[in-house]
């Protein structure tokens, strides 16, 4: 016997596609022509949004199109990913360079930049490519035709379908699972791989938040603050993780292509100041990031915020599948830029 896509979910779902969707085309010209690095963060973000609600919504529509759309927006995501940790770093060495007060410092920082930079602009040839494939896919097409096939409208009061409340629980406590099924690794500083991780299981635990937070009036602004928080800690400690492994790379590097273009290694030495002072503020931040992203943490378990969550999304579970359940107040639209 078939079963037939659900009609509450697919219609929220093709709503959240939708505002998605919108959101990711808003920044194409911006991204093409690379001169805001916010538009690549915000249509990163949107691309991301996109796949966490396909992956939410994926009975509502034909394999052929849910394999095309995720694996086109996969393409966009990864190429926007690079270039915007790029542009991050550069922008961090920037504000860096300019607190150095010994300018003996300044030719290795400026030298990292420069090679940040030039690797930037090998990576906008990849954002064009990729926008351009999803442009020839027409993938965005297809999906806006296919979500208007589901799309409605609510009004402020009605009743929410058992089964769209039923999804929202099952979704969030998996990825809530995910996510506290790192909590074993916070306490190891040396944890790298987990802690970044968990910063990804974050991510995932706050989308799916968003996606279905109108079903709970403002039940979730709290939650998906303090998740968001774990994800900007968390991130904070991998920004600084990842220049621990990028400037031992960056250094042999730049010492063999010194000693190509002079035949000697005199000027790598010129370069050192800098980067030392660079790395050992990094590994400070690292230290003082991560004992405060520990202490964050036990004040969320003191105050039982992970239970409190729990109770919320399964409050209108507990309802009989016949029955509707109605949020305490009209839902209410959260800013979703970051």
């Amino acid at each position: 016997m078939k079963n037939y896509p659900d009609q509450a979910i697919c219609g929220f779902g093709a709503n959240v596609l939708s505002r998605y969707m919108s959101a990711l085309r808003q920044e194409v010209t911006g991204v093409n022509r690379g001169e805001d690095i916010e538009a690549i963060h915000r249509m990163r973000v949107a691309s991301r949004r996109m796949r966490s609600a396909l992956s939410l919504f994926e009975t509502c529509f034909a394999p052929k199109y849910r394999n095309l759309w995720r694996n086109e927006i996969r393409q966009v995501t990864r190429a926007l990913g690079q270039a915007r940790d790029t542009d991050v770093q550069i922008d961090f060495l920037q504000h860096f360079l300019a607190t150095l007060q010994e300018i003996r410092s300044r030719p290795g920082i400026n030298r990292i930049i420069l090679r940040l930079r030039q690797k930037r602009a090998r990576l906008q040839v990849n954002v064009i490519n990729a926008l351009n494939e999803l442009e020839k896919s027409h993938a965005l097409d297809s999906l806006e035709e296919q979500t208007k096939t589901w799309i409605v409208e609510r009004t402020a009061g009605e009743p929410i379908n058992f089964s769209l409340y039923n999804l929202a629980n099952k979704a969030i406590l998996e990825h809530l699972q995910a996510f506290l099924g790192f909590e074993k690794y916070i306490s190891n500083p040396e944890a790298v791989a987990e802690l970044h991780a968990m910063r990804i299981a974050a991510k995932q635990l706050r989308y799916t938040l968003e996606i279905f937070s109108t079903l709970y009036a403002d039940e979730l602004k709290i939650p998906i603050q303090t998740v968001r928080t774990a994800q900007e800690k968390l991130g904070d400690i991998h920004d600084c993780d990842t220049w621990a492994s990028l400037i031992p790379e960056f250094l042999e590097k730049e010492r063999q292509r010194i000693i190509r273009f002079y035949g000697h290694a005199g000027f790598y030495n010129m370069l050192l100041p800098g980067i030392a002072s660079f790395q050992q503020d990094r590994l400070q931040a690292r230290n003082l990031t991560y004992l405060a992203f520990l202490e964050t943490w036990e004040k969320w378990k003191e105050n039982d915020l992970w239970n409190k969550l729990i109770q919320t999304i399964q409050l209108p579970t507990r309802l009989n599948p016949g029955q509707e359940f109605y949020p305490s107040s009209p839902p209410a639209l959260l800013n979703t830029e970051t």
